[in-house]
């Protein structure tokens, strides 16, 4: 009786994950074991009645073969709100790699709120600054952490070192000596395998260019970390945004944004 019931778990699951019954519906079909008292030998993440737990319990990752993790660096700005408002508009979920930025109390609650994951790129992003030594780098980072705890009421799980983990601004070894302690410090770090190129200049890059690149660089990759800015300055990746997502839906991709459990990337081995 245990296996076909665990059998029928899966069955629904796989459903669940493939688009195919709805989360209501599985939640019913839960409700309607547990009452049979069905599921009590089940594991925890299987007897759950929320599907929003319980699939947040398994990465998309581990879940599907082609995944796609939109990020952006560098906000928040007044383009962070055309980002959003394009990521709503496609019911797509992405991760913000955000800094200090004053006056903009209200868009990291809208991040949060809105349910993409916020990652710390560093309070100041000051290159002079944070590559001055391990300790300075974890000090405006935990500068960070604290102002959003203050904001939404929790940390992130994420980070982002800017210019990505293989920078040479602190010197030779610096970056590998300092991914090792964030990474002692139980700290997930992530660098990209894909980009759109809007930061290689400060020249504005046509929409057109940014998701050209975008797709030549995602080439081969079943998963896929794509690195964006949503700065102040770069006002035609919002532009680039439609044609980006577009074009993963087309190819079969999943949307997923970061966490400490997801696929991640490091330049850095």
């Amino acid at each position: 009786m245990f296996k076909f019931i665990f059998s029928l778990y899966f069955m629904l699951f796989y459903m669940f994950i493939t688009n195919n019954v709805s989360p209501h519906k599985l939640e019913e079909s839960l409700r309607v074991l547990e009452q049979h008292q069905s599921t009590h030998r089940l594991p925890t993440y299987i007897r759950s009645e929320r599907s929003s737990i319980l699939i947040r319990k398994l990465p998309k990752s581990a879940l599907f073969d082609k995944v796609v993790y939109l990020t952006f660096d560098d906000g928040p700005s007044n383009n962070t709100v055309r980002v959003l408002d394009i990521l709503k508009q496609y019911d797509v979920k992405a991760t913000f790699f955000v800094n200090y930025q004053e006056d903009y109390e209200a868009i990291y609650k809208r991040i949060y709120l809105e349910g993409h994951a916020i990652g710390n790129h560093t309070y100041s992003h000051d290159y002079n600054l944070i590559y001055q030594s391990p300790t300075a780098f974890l000090e405006d980072y935990d500068k960070l952490n604290k102002y959003l705890y203050s904001l939404i009421g929790v940390t992130p799980d994420i980070m982002r070192f800017p210019g990505g983990s293989n920078n040479s601004i602190g010197g030779v070894g610096f970056m590998s000596q300092l991914s090792k302690e964030v990474m002692n410090r139980g700290i997930e770090y992530t660098d990209w395998n894909s980009l759109s190129g809007d930061a290689e200049t400060i020249q504005l890059v046509s929409k057109e260019q940014l998701a050209l690149k975008v797709e030549t660089t995602a080439i081969g990759e079943d998963k896929v970390i794509v690195l964006m800015h949503d700065a102040s300055a770069k006002n035609t990746t919002p532009d680039a945004l439609p044609t980006i997502i577009e074009y993963f839906k087309a190819q079969g991709y999943v949307f997923s944004s970061l966490s400490k459990d997801e696929f991640t990337v490091h330049f850095l081995q």
